[in-house]
C-alpha cells in the first residue's frame, strides 16, 4: 500500500497539515477529541443524554456537529452504561490505529468498552517501510512488530485468528443493539456489541497464469522474507535479471530498491501496462522516478500486458540452492527464519535461481516481436489489489454486508456499514455508497478515495470518534477527507515528496530560473507543474526526501512507545551511515597524503 504525507496530522485528530485555520472539519474533530480526553469529569455529567440535545455534545466541537445528524438513541446505542463489546476486524493501519484511539478516549464512568483487535498474523506491518526493510535500511522492530508488543501500554485485546464469518444481529427492531458475533476458523466465537471492518486489501492476479505459482508478491513481512531469499539464491550468479510487473507506486518503489541490492551486472526491468509510470501521481514525482530509475539503469517498459508467467525451461519447482528449500521458504540465509507462502495463494510459491518467462500483449509485444517475452530468474508482481473477501461472504453478491461490485463494503458518509447501525468500515476494504451523503443532507457519494495509509489513518480517527458518539448517544460526523500529499522510495537513500502547498507563479518562476533552479535541484527541492493550470506544487527528492518521509513515518507509528522505537532505530542508522561516511573519507584522504607523498 501507497501512503501520503502524515507527519504534519495531529495523534489525535484527522490529519492536519499545516496548522488548522485552513480545515474547519478537521480543526472542530482535532478540538473534540481534545475535549473529550481533558473533560471527562463534564461526559460523565452527559453520559445519560443522547444526540439532539446541545448539553451531549463536547462544546468544542459545536459548529461541526451542529452540521450533523442525530441518529436515534434506538438504533445507536448498545447496551446504555455497560462496557461496551467492540470487534474489530484486521490489524492494519485503519484497524489498529482504531483500537489505540477508541482505548484513550475518555468514556462515561463503567463504559470504558472491552475492546478486541482480530488479525490473521502476529505482527503490524507498517507497509510503505517494506522497501527499507528489503534493503536493510529499516529493522523488523521498525516495520514488523508485533502486536503483543504494540498494545502492550493499552488495554486492548490481540486474538490471533482468521475471520471465517459474521453473524450480524438485525439492523432494525427493538433488537438492533444486539450485536452479533465472529466465528474464526477453529470454531472461536467472539460476540461485540460494536464491529468495524478494516480487513484491508489483498493482491490480486487478474487470472494470469502462472502468477501465482512463479511470482513474488510484495505485501506483507512474510513476502519480504521469501524475496530476500530468492535474492540471496542469486549471489552466485554474476548477472542476474529481475522483472517487476506492476508500474504504480509500489512496483515503481521495488524496482529501485531491488536496483540497489541487486550487484553492479543485474539488468531490473519494470512492467507498466499503461503509457507511463505513476499514472495517478503528480507531475513532478512521476518526473522524479523516472529520473531515478534511469539512473539506476532500470529498464522500463510501457504498454506491457502480461498474458502468462512460465518456467523458461519447463520448470514448475523442485530443489533450490544450496541451504534452502525450494519454495518460499529461506532456511539458510542468514537472519531470515523459517517458511512463508505469499497471500496470493494458499500455498507455498515455487522459486529458484531457474528463470521463468514473462510473456507480454499488448504494444510492448507488438514492438518486441517475433520474441515478445522477458526472462528472469525474479519476478515481482505489483499490479493490483483489491478489498479482502468479506468473512463467509461465500459466491460473489452473498457477503453478510452490502458490497459494491468491487468487493468493497459499503458505508454511509459517517463510515457506518448500510443498514447495520453498531457496524463501521474503514480503509481498503470500504466505500461510500453512491448517494449516501451526510445523514439527510441528499448529497451524493464523495468520489472513491485510493487505498493508502494517509485514507486509513484519517478514518481510523473518524470512526473511533464515530462509535464512541454511537454508544454514548451522540451524533455522528460525516467523513471529511484531507489530502496530505505523495511520497515514495526510490532506493535505499533516496526518495521523492510531492506537498500539497500551492506556489504561486511568480516564485515558481523563480524557483526554475538560471539562477535559482540549478541551486534549489542540488538541494532536492523543485517546483513542477501538471499543466492542467491548477497551481504548482513543491517537491522534495533524493536524500532530503528520504529523511522527510522517514521521519513522518516514524511519527506515523500507532504508539508513543513504538514511536519512539522507530525514532531511534533510525537515529541509530543515521548515526551508522554517517560513521561510515566518515570512515570512508578519511580513507580516501589518506590515500591521497600516501600518494602525495611518493
Amino acid at each position: 500500500m501507497r501512503a501520503a504525507l502524515a507527519v504534519f496530522s495531529s495523534g489525535n485528530a484527522p490529519c492536519t497539515p499545516l496548522g488548522t485555520s485552513g480545515f474547519p472539519i478537521v480543526a472542530s474533530l482535532r478540538r473534540a477529541f481534545a475535549s473529550v480526553n481533558t473533560r471527562a469529569h463534564g461526559l460523565n455529567r452527559t453520559a445519560g443524554q443522547h444526540g439532539g440535545g446541545s448539553g451531549a455534545r463536547p462544546r468544542p466541537c459545536q459548529p461541526l456537529l451542529a452540521a450533523a445528524v442525530p441518529f436515534s438513541a434506538g438504533a445507536t446505542a448498545a447496551r446504555p452504561l455497560q462496557p461496551p463489546r467492540i470487534c474489530i476486524l484486521g490489524g492494519g493501519f485503519g484497524g489498529l490505529n482504531t483500537a489505540v484511539k477508541l482505548d484513550g478516549l475518555v468514556w462515561p464512568e463503567g463504559t470504558k468498552p472491552q475492546i478486541t483487535l482480530v488479525d490473521a498474523n502476529e505482527r503490524f506491518v507498517f507497509k510503505p517501510l517494506l522497501y527499507e526493510l528489503l534493503s536493510g535500511a529499516a529493522g523488523e522492530e521498525e516495520v514488523a512488530p508485533t502486536f503483543e508488543k504494540i498494545l502492550r501500554p493499552t488495554s486492548v485485546s490481540f486474538v490471533r485468528g482468521q475471520v471465517e464469518s459474521v453473524n450480524d444481529g438485525p439492523a432494525t427492531g427493538p433488537e438492533a443493539s444486539s450485536g452479533g458475533s465472529v466465528t474464526l476458523k477453529g470454531g472461536a466465537l467472539l460476540s461485540y456489541d460494536w464491529l468495524v471492518l478494516a480487513l484491508g486489501s489483498e493482491p490480486r492476479d487478474a487470472g494470469v497464469p502462472g502468477v501465482k505459482e512463479l511470482t513474488h508478491g510484495f505485501t506483507s513481512y512474510e513476502d519480504v522474507l521469501a524475496l530476500r531469499g530468492a535474492l540471496a539464491a542469486l549471489a552466485g550468479n554474476p548477472a542476474p535479471r529481475a522483472v517487476v510487473v506492476g508500474g504504480g507506486y509500489a512496483g515503481v518503489e521495488l524496482a529501485a530498491v531491488l536496483a540497489d541490492v541487486l550487484p553492479p551486472g543485474a539488468a531490473v526491468s519494470l512492467l507498466a501496462s499503461g503509457s507511463d509510470i505513476l499514472p495517478a501521481a503528480p507531475a513532478g514525482q512521476r518526473q522524479i522516478a523516472r529520473e531515478a530509475l534511469a539512473g539506476k539503469g532500470v529498464r522500463v517498459v510501457t504498454g506491457a500486458r502480461v498474458a502468462a508467467v512460465e518456467s523458461a525451461a519447463g520448470w514448475a519447482g523442485g530443489a533450490g540452492a544450496a541451504g534452502m528449500t525450494g519454495t518460499t521458504g529461506v532456511a539458510g540465509v542468514a537472519g531470515v527464519p523459517g517458511t512463508a507462502t505469499s497471500p496470493l495463494t494458499a500455498a507455498p510459491v515455487s522459486w529458484t535461481t531457474p528463470p521463468r518467462r514473462v510473456l507480454l500483449e499488448g504494444a510492448a509485444a507488438a514492438a518486441s516481436a517475433p520474441d515478445p517475452s522477458l526472462e528472469a530468474e525474479v519476478v515481482v508482481w505489483a499490479a493490483g489489489s483489491g478489498p479482502t473477501h468479506a468473512p463467509g461472504a461465500g459466491p460473489p453478491g452473498s457477503a453478510p454486508f452490502p458490497t459494491d461490485a468491487g468487493g468493497a463494503t459499503q458505508t454511509d458518509a459517517t463510515l457506518r456499514v448500510l443498514g447495520h447501525p453498531h457496524v463501521f468500515a474503514l480503509g481498503d476494504v470500504a466505500v461510500c455508497a453512491e448517494g449516501a451523503g451526510s445523514p439527510g443532507s441528499g448529497a451524493s457519494a464523495p468520489p472513491r478515495l485510493p487505498a493508502t495509509a494517509q485514507v486509513a489513518l484519517q478514518q481510523a480517527d473518524y470512526v473511533a470518534w464515530n462509535l464512541w458518539a454511537a454508544a454514548t448517544g451522540r451524533p455522528l460526523l460525516p467523513f471529511a477527507y484531507q489530502h496530505l500529499g505523495e511520497m515514495m522510495s526510490l532506493g535505499s537513500r533516496a526518495g521523492a515528496v510531492t506537498l500539497p502547498l500551492p506556489i504561486p507563479p511568480a516564485l515558481a518562476d523563480a524557483a526554475r530560473g538560471a539562477a535559482l533552479g540549478p541551486l534549489l535541484r542540488a538541494a532536492g527541492l523543485s517546483v513542477h507543474g501538471d499543466g492542467s493550470g491548477a497551481p504548482d506544487r513543491l517537491s522534495l527528492e533524493g536524500p532530503l526526501a528520504a529523511a522527510v518521509r522517514r521521519a513522518a513515518y516514524a511519527y506515523r507509528q500507532p504508539t508513543p512507545e513504538q514511536q519512539a522505537r522507530a525514532a531511534a532505530d533510525l537515529a541509530k542508522r543515521a548515526l551508522g551511515d554517517a560513521a561510515g561516511l566518515a570512515r570512508s573519507f578519511l580513507d580516501q584522504a589518506a590515500k591521497g597524503l600516501k600518494s602525495g607523498a611518493r
